[in-house]
């Protein structure tokens, strides 16, 4: 979680090589960011990391430009995030 791999506009794309298969994301004309947790616009994919602590990960996550929600319904055991194109993603103890 140490690394901001880049930051670019909307022709830019991840790609993210596995062990069996390669991930690519990328930008879409007229998007739209989810509305967690209605699904007025539902996600369009949805990514749990684990980390170790909590908080170090949700302080380190704001300083790179995540937001928190306001609605958290792990109870402390998740938290629920958005990156800065309003994707949500989750942290849970790992």
């Amino acid at each position: 979680m140490d690394q901001v791999l880049g930051r670019a506009g909307r022709d830019a794309a991840v790609t993210v090589p596995r062990q069996d298969a390669t991930d690519r994301l990328g930008g879409v004309d007229d998007y739209r960011a989810p509305h967690w947790p209605g699904q007025t616009v539902p996600q369009q994919f949805h990514l749990d990391f684990a980390v170790e602590d909590l908080d170090e990960a949700e302080a380190r996550l704001l300083e790179l430009g995540a937001g928190k929600l306001d609605h958290q319904p792990g109870e402390g055991r998740w938290r629920v995030f958005t990156d800065p194109a309003g994707h949500p993603f989750c942290v849970v103890r790992g």
